[in-house]
C-alpha cells in the first residue's frame, strides 16, 4: 500500500517536472487591453414653425332671443320657441385679413381681443427606426424679434368671475410620432412627426412680435445613451 503510494507521487512529480520543461519553450508575449468609449452623440433638426395666423374675437350681439333674430342661419330654434347663437361668444377665431362676419352669415358686432400664431408641421423621416426615439427631445423656445426668450405672453379673454372661468390664451404645443403607411394600408420604414403649437402675439397688432424657434435632438443614433466596448 505504501509503496503504491510512493510511486503515485512520483509520478505526479515527473508530470510537473515535463510541465515546467514545456512552459520554458513557450515564446514571451506582451498583452495590453484597449478601452474604446463611444461618446455620447447628438443629432440637431429644426422643425418648421411657419405660423399661421387668426384674430381672435368675442361676440356682442344678440346671444338669445324669443322671437328669430337676423341672421337667422346664424341661430337654432330651441324646443320652447326660443333662438340662441350657434357660434362660440368668445374666443372665436377668424384668419388674418378676414372678418369673422365671413364665417357667421354676417352677424354682428364682433370686438377684437387678440391675435394668434398657429402652427402645425408635419415632418417625414424616412427609415427613421422607432428605438431612436428613446433617445430624442424636441425643444420649443419662444422669443423676441431681438432674440431676447420670452417665459410668459398669457393674455386674458375672460375674467373669472362667479359662475364662470376665465379665459386665457398662452404659449403652448404638442406632438405626435406615427409610423408611415403606404398606398397598400402596410407599415414602411421610417416615422413622421406632427408638431402643434399656438401662442399670442401683441394685441391689436398684426405685425408679428414673436419667434418660435423649435428643434429636435436625436441623442445617440445607435439608440443607446452611450457605449463602451473593451478588447484584449
Amino acid at each position: 500500500m505504501r509503496i503504491n503510494t510512493i510511486n503515485k507521487f512520483q509520478e505526479i512529480f515527473k508530470q510537473i517536472k515535463l510541465n515546467q520543461g514545456d512552459i520554458s519553450k513557450l515564446t514571451r508575449y506582451n498583452y495590453k487591453r484597449n478601452s474604446d468609449l463611444f461618446l455620447r452623440t447628438i443629432t440637431k433638426l429644426e422643425i418648421d414653425t411657419t405660423p399661421t395666423y387668426y384674430g381672435l374675437y368675442k361676440f356682442l350681439g344678440t346671444t338669445y332671443a324669443s322671437t328669430e333674430p337676423s341672421p337667422s342661419e346664424a341661430y337654432k330654434e330651441n324646443d320652447n320657441g326660443t333662438y340662441s347663437f350657434i357660434f362660440p361668444v368668445w374666443n372665436f377665431p377668424a384668419l388674418l385679413e378676414t372678418d369673422p362676419e365671413d364665417y357667421t352669415y354676417g352677424a354682428t358686432p364682433w370686438e377684437l381681443q387678440a391675435y394668434i400664431a398657429v402652427i402645425y408641421t408635419r415632418t417625414v423621416f424616412p427609415n427613421l427606426k422607432e428605438k431612436i426615439l428613446d433617445g430624442s427631445r424636441i425643444i420649443s423656445q419662444l422669443t423676441k424679434l431681438n432674440g431676447e426668450s420670452v417665459s410668459d405672453v398669457s393674455i386674458t379673454l375672460r375674467e373669472k368671475g362667479q359662475n364662470q372661468d376665465a379665459i386665457t390664451v398662452d404659449f403652448n404645443y404638442f406632438y405626435r410620432w406615427m409610423k408611415l403607411i403606404n398606398n397598400n394600408g402596410g407599415e414602411e420604414d421610417g416615422l413622421a412627426l406632427d408638431y402643434y403649437a399656438i401662442y399670442p402675439i401683441q394685441k391689436d397688432s398684426e405685425e408679428p412680435n414673436l419667434i418660435l424657434d423649435t428643434s429636435i435632438y436625436f441623442y445617440n443614433l445607435m439608440g443607446e445613451f452611450y457605449g463602451q466596448a473593451e478588447s484584449i
